[in-house]
């Protein structure tokens, strides 16, 4: 049996030999790491992301329980139409308000003022929303 490669002289034939087992070596071993690790990242990926959307949704959530809560407390509150009534009664009577101004303005300012931000937040997840998922 004849060699295939008789008509090239040997001084070619073992650099391309060389070459052509470091290709193989190289290529396949190349492609067999690169798509391990390609799958472990991705899965790596895929379970931080879980793991964020998770923090991301609690926190939402308890923050939407929060603000429930408190427009509760903000609907029921007689606290504030009693106080503000005291405030015009005694003012009609010409008596000095401005210790019943201090506790109210405490009162809105802890409790009714936080309101807000959270009252925005709700309204950005409302627009964010698919209005056919319920």
């Amino acid at each position: 049996m004849a060699e295939p490669l008789r008509w090239m002289s040997i001084k070619l034939k073992l650099p391309l030999l060389f070459g052509a087992v470091c290709l193989l070596a190289f290529g396949v071993g190349g492609y067999l790491v690169s798509r391990s690790a390609k799958g472990i990242l991705e899965n790596e990926i895929l379970r931080r992301l879980e793991f964020q959307g998770q923090a991301y949704a609690t926190a939402l959530d308890s923050s939407l329980r929060a603000v429930m809560q408190r427009a509760e407390d903000f609907a029921s509150d007689g606290y504030i139409r009693g106080h503000l009534e005291l405030i015009e009664r005694k003012k009609e009577q010409g008596e000095d308000t401005n210790q019943l101004r201090t506790e109210l303005q405490h009162l809105l300012a802890r409790n009714k003022l936080p309101l807000i931000p959270s009252f925005s937040k709700r309204s950005l997840l409302e627009q964010g929303r698919d209005p056919d998922v319920r």
